[in-house]
């Protein structure tokens, strides 16, 4: 679909003679602007009537989103931007979306998006499971598995990890990580469970309260392996192929 095609889409309900769609026509033409080949599906999305609270989030939501694909417009490929089951995709991330007040549950949502026409994205069978299981995460899923992908950067944008005691658990140093969003032990737990059972972070939830063995350090990244990394990397915006290295932590022996 060409620009010019976009703009011959019928999108005005007769039934409801009010400003509502002329304003998302031209938010989604401007936003999508950024795109070679915006998604047919996502016409029949918008010909439904939205509340004025999901035009609101549907608009940021693709203002963002069309930022995200210039920033990284060299990696695209154009022809998955015309593919109908990526026009699919596009419709449920923005059913999602707009039900969704996280913020960085949100980066994910755009950057499966993204990822999704870049190289070495999931096949669709694998790529249809990812979305499901980020439909299931709340924003807590999200910033505990912030940690584990790169503790480093997450220390750089809530602050440094609490010092003090040297960690002798695991539970002990996601408390540290996470202790400016003041989450209880026990709801930090409870997350990590979670995400044991959906196979993201396979084992870890029984090992939280383990005493880890000196000399080894811990390595929150290499905790994520093999389907539970490549979830990771499918919902964050980063370069492909990349786990951030993090600095060694010394564990306090027993």
């Amino acid at each position: 679909m060409t620009l010019q095609d976009f703009d011959s889409l019928d999108w005005t309900d007769r039934s409801h003679p009010d400003e509502a769609r002329e304003r998302m026509h031209r938010i989604l033409r401007d936003g999508l602007a950024a795109l070679p080949a915006p998604a047919d599906s996502l016409a029949t999305l918008v010909g439904d009537y939205l509340p004025q609270w999901k035009e609101q989030r549907a608009e940021r939501f693709l203002q963002d989103l069309a930022a995200d694909f210039r920033q990284f417009a060299g990696e695209v490929n154009p022809s998955q931007l015309r593919d109908p089951n990526f026009g699919l995709m596009v419709e449920a991330v923005l059913r999602q979306a707009v039900h969704t007040d996280g913020k960085e549950k949100l980066k994910c949502y755009r950057a499966v998006l993204v990822n999704a026409c870049r190289p070495k994205a999931p096949g669709e069978l694998e790529r249809g499971h990812f979305l499901s299981l980020l439909e299931r995460l709340k924003e807590v899923h999200v910033l505990v598995l912030q940690v584990f992908r790169d503790p480093d950067a997450f220390a750089r944008q809530y602050g440094p990890r609490a010092n003090g005691s040297v960690p002798r658990t695991l539970a002990e140093l996601l408390g540290q990580y996470l202790r400016p969003m003041r989450l209880p032990a026990d709801l930090i737990g409870s997350v990590v469970h979670d995400l044991d059972c959906m196979g993201i972070l396979p084992g870890v939830h029984g090992r939280l309260g383990v005493e880890l063995p000196a000399p080894l350090a811990v390595q929150l990244p290499a905790e994520l392996k093999s389907m539970g990394q490549r979830f990771v990397q499918f919902i964050s915006l980063s370069p492909p192929d990349t786990l951030a290295e993090t600095e060694n932590i010394p564990v306090k022996p027993k």
